[in-house]
């Protein structure tokens, strides 16, 4: 993994991946390998970078059988790219690209949408306006406990929405998640604080009654 920073350097990040054999069974192992600064981040000084390293931590580059970067052209590019650059050396060395950041490529993408950038806009502005007001939140609060006890199908152990995290799509997860939970409160408490007097007026009616 080359990963670029603030500073006028680049971060290689080596990661292993190898088959265990013990006790009969094969167990697959993964971890850091090494971590360090280089100077350049084209190609071929990566791919000399990676042999250096793989040499220094006793491994032969020529019994290396898989790699994986993300999806950059300068990682995967099969003439000039990393991967294309290692399998002249190291034919058996298969690439597969990153699935974890293709993944974040899609999600990154779909965010552009009008109908999902409409629907992550809701979904913070109503976290913004309940956690923004010790007041309006507390009376969330409320409602949850009083739908809880009448209505025995409502079930939710949080008491607050999530916010949206700005750094982190898995936490965004977890927000959209926390939300659709607690869709049924949210709608019950927005509901009355729009009408409020027609709450008031039928909670006389059935006092008086």
């Amino acid at each position: 993994m080359n990963r670029r920073t603030t500073l006028p350097t680049n971060i290689l990040s080596l990661c292993k991946r190898f088959l265990e054999y013990l006790d009969g069974n094969v167990n697959i192992q993964e971890g850091l390998l090494d971590f360090s600064y280089t100077e350049r981040g084209t190609a071929a000084h990566l791919v000399q970078e990676i042999r250096s390293k793989l040499l220094e931590c006793g491994l032969k580059p020529s019994n290396v059988r898989g790699q994986s970067y993300d999806t950059t052209s300068a990682m995967t590019s099969d003439k000039q790219g990393v991967q294309g650059l290692f399998r002249k050396e190291v034919p058996r060395a298969v690439y597969t690209p990153c699935n974890t950041h293709k993944l974040n490529l899609v999600v990154a993408s779909s965010s552009k949408l009008p109908q999902i950038r409409h629907c992550v806009t809701a979904v913070n502005e109503e976290h913004l306006f309940l956690s923004a007001s010790h007041k309006r939140q507390g009376f969330f609060e409320k409602v949850i406990v009083i739908l809880h006890s009448r209505d025995e199908g409502q079930h939710s152990r949080q008491q607050k929405l999530k916010g949206l995290c700005k750094t982190r799509w898995v936490e965004r997860f977890e927000a959209f998640d926390n939300f659709i939970d607690m869709v049924p409160f949210v709608m019950t408490t927005c509901d009355i604080i729009v009408n409020l007097h027609l709450y008031q007026q039928d909670a006389e009616n059935q006092s008086s009654n």
